[in-house]
């Protein structure tokens, strides 16, 4: 792929930061990246949020849902099997006790949006878009499988709907007065107001980092025990499966 011709998104560019040389076989070369189960489980639970915010779904069906397809839709394994359980029963809870929110209208759901930043085209999907009743104001929010967030983390993330913002702003001539991550599993929603300063400084990373992928000619692989042994997705990588000294 000719790299200057991409239409760049936030998921690509934190590959290139995690990994370079993965960056390379996804984006450059056209390898299909193989599937893991943290990713199977929160596009599931994405799926089945978004059928019922689209109304194809009832509240009370949520978690039927969950139970009935869960093994068809999740088909790899986590490395732990402690691990696969609370992923399973805290995603359960959630969705045993979900119930939409009257006090906010929906705008979007999986929201496709697109916008230009820095001479670089940008896509990415919105997962919830809602407008405060209470005072018209819009907020965006993303789903996320995580438990809680580490250090840094949420600013980190917090970039992304940033991103997102702009492309808001030229459809909605407003900024959002909030930024919501929905960490389903531990039930709770961790805000970040909005800020001009850090809207302005995510815009600013993005050009940056595709500036800095477009010049790279080395595409290294960067070693990392977690990564490579549970997340990349590329059977070729010399680190996959792997302790990062190479021993299997």
């Amino acid at each position: 792929m000719d790299l200057k011709k991409k239409v760049w998104s936030f998921s690509s560019v934190k590959s290139f930061e995690q990994c370079p040389y993965s960056f390379y076989l996804h984006y450059v070369e056209g390898e299909q990246e193989l599937p893991n189960a943290f990713a199977q489980s929160g596009s599931f639970v994405h799926s089945i949020l978004e059928r019922c915010y689209k109304g194809e779904l009832y509240e009370f069906e949520l978690a039927d849902e969950f139970e009935a397809h869960y093994a068809e839709e999740v088909t790899e394994h986590f490395p732990f099997f402690n691990m696969a359980k609370s992923y399973y029963d805290t995603s359960l809870a959630y969705l045993q006790t979900f119930e939409k929110d009257d006090s906010y209208e929906v705008l979007g759901v999986e929201k496709r949006i697109n916008c230009e930043i820095g001479g670089h085209k940008f896509t990415g999907i919105i997962d919830l878009l809602l407008r405060d009743k209470s005072d018209g104001r819009i907020i965006i929010q993303d789903h996320k499988s995580k438990s809680a967030f580490k250090k840094g983390e949420k600013a980190d993330y917090a970039k992304q709907l940033y991103i997102y913002s702009k492309a808001v702003y030229e459809e909605y001539g407003e900024f959002p007065k909030e930024l919501w991550f929905n960490l389903y599993r531990a039930q709770k929603i961790e805000k970040v107001e909005f800020k001009e300063e850090d809207y302005t400084a995510a815009l600013d990373w993005f050009k940056v980092a595709v500036d800095t992928i477009l010049q790279e000619q080395e595409w290294e692989c960067k070693p990392d025990s977690w990564y490579c042994k549970q997340l990349c997705g590329f059977t070729n990588c010399p680190y996959n499966g792997r302790d990062i000294d190479g021993s299997v």
